[in-house]
């Protein structure tokens, strides 16, 4: 088995603040979408909308997430966020659609909880960037430490 990589001179690609970021997030994520799930799933059992509701809110919670990551968005990136958002829609809203894979129309409820919900999710990546603008005005992978070599 072949051994892990680690720099020579200690750097990492993430520190402590930002892995814990990144944890949390990731647990706001799951928590949402197990939430969105049981809310959806009611006492009716509906499998088919409760998964849509969950589909919806981790596709939403991906594009603030991806939306979130810089400051400047690129072309490519706000095309893939547009495609993203656009593909849920476009899944669950269309019956035809939501009929091929198992899923049934939200209601506009539904889309506000989920749409809101990924956007509390992105407040800790926010806060950190916040917090840390400096880091991640200035951050050079190829160079970290910023000493000319």
């Amino acid at each position: 088995m072949p051994e892990p990589y680690i720099p020579r001179d200690g750097t990492r690609l993430f520190d402590g603040t930002e892995i814990a970021v990144i944890v949390l997030t990731g647990l706001l994520i799951s928590g949402l979408m197990f939430w969105s799930y049981e809310r959806s799933l009611g006492t009716g059992l509906n499998v088919e909308h409760a998964r849509s509701m969950a589909l919806a809110t981790l596709i939403l919670a991906g594009a603030g997430i991806t939306a979130s990551l810089r400051p400047r968005q690129t072309l490519a990136s706000i095309i893939v966020i547009a495609l993203a958002i656009g593909s849920a829609v476009i899944m669950t809203q269309i019956r035809w659609m939501a009929e091929l894979v198992h899923v049934q129309p939200l209601h506009r409820d539904d889309w506000l909880i989920a749409a809101s919900g990924a956007a509390l999710c992105c407040i800790p990546l926010l806060l950190s960037q916040v917090i840390h603008a400096d880091r991640y005005r200035t951050r050079d992978f190829k160079n970290p430490d910023g000493k000319r070599r």
